[in-house]
């Protein structure tokens, strides 16, 4: 077998400690997945017992939705061990495809943690005056044009390093984007979707759940292919990775 995917599964297989990090990420998000259906079910007509709702599940703060909740406390966790993954290859290595990815991440969990996308389309809208376009308000042209003006130089400084690359490192990379690419998907994209649709209750609460619950899912899997990489790149040092 051959390719990143192949490599992770070998070194979780062989790797007791890796094992146990990508247990905990896919454990720790399915227990938040649990958490969240809890919090949905506590006090409805689902909850006929009000077990949920006296267990104390009606906490907003068990919401995968929820600002500072304890699912997004988890993500920001995750986050923090792939740039530090990342920032580890790059300093040792030395090669800029994994710096790319580093200054990518750090301002993906700093602009979630911080709400610079926010803050700076309410700037945008009071500057500019944005108007509300296909069910997108203002705020949500100025976020969009927020996250163009800043993902515009970090994605040409990646695209120039993959094109610097080869071998293994340019086929991890490219996996490594498509992957990036999906969070932004249910970070952006579906963020956008649940706007839209968000006079309509249930479908703008199935669409949150989607937004924030694919972003942990995708998370995860970028969590066990960046702490894999140096086994990837390094046959012969990585745990149960041969040389091809």
């Amino acid at each position: 077998m051959h390719g990143l995917f192949a490599s992770c599964l070998r070194q979780v297989r062989a790797d007791r400690r890796l094992r146990a990090t990508v247990l905990v990420a896919a454990g720790g998000t399915a227990l938040f997945f649990a958490l969240h259906l809890a919090n949905v079910l506590a006090g409805t007509r689902f909850d006929p017992d009000n077990l949920f709702l006296a267990a104390g599940f009606k906490d907003r703060a068990f919401s995968l939705t929820a600002d500072n909740g304890y699912a997004e406390i988890f993500e920001y966790l995750l986050l923090a061990l792939i740039i530090l993954a990342f920032a580890r290859l790059a300093m040792t290595l030395r090669r800029p495809t994994f710096a790319a990815f580093t200054f990518i991440f750090v301002y993906y969990l700093a602009d979630d943690s911080l709400r610079i996308h926010e803050q700076t389309g309410r700037f945008l809208v009071r500057t500019l005056d944005l108007p509300a376009i296909g069910g997108l308000r203002g705020q949500d042209l100025g976020e969009l044009a927020t996250w163009a003006m800043v993902g515009v130089p970090l994605l040409g400084f990646l695209a120039w390093s993959l094109w610097r690359s080869s071998g293994r490192e340019r086929a991890a990379g490219l996996v490594l984007t498509a992957w990036f690419f999906a969070l932004a998907f249910f970070g952006g994209i579906v963020d956008m979707l649940s706007i839209m649709v968000r006079h309509d209750k249930y479908l703008h609460h199935v669409m949150a759940f989607l937004e924030d619950g694919g972003e942990m899912a995708v998370i995860v899997v970028i969590v066990a292919l960046v702490l894999s990489l140096p086994g990837y790149l390094d046959p012969g040092g990585g745990p149960g990775d041969e040389r091809p």
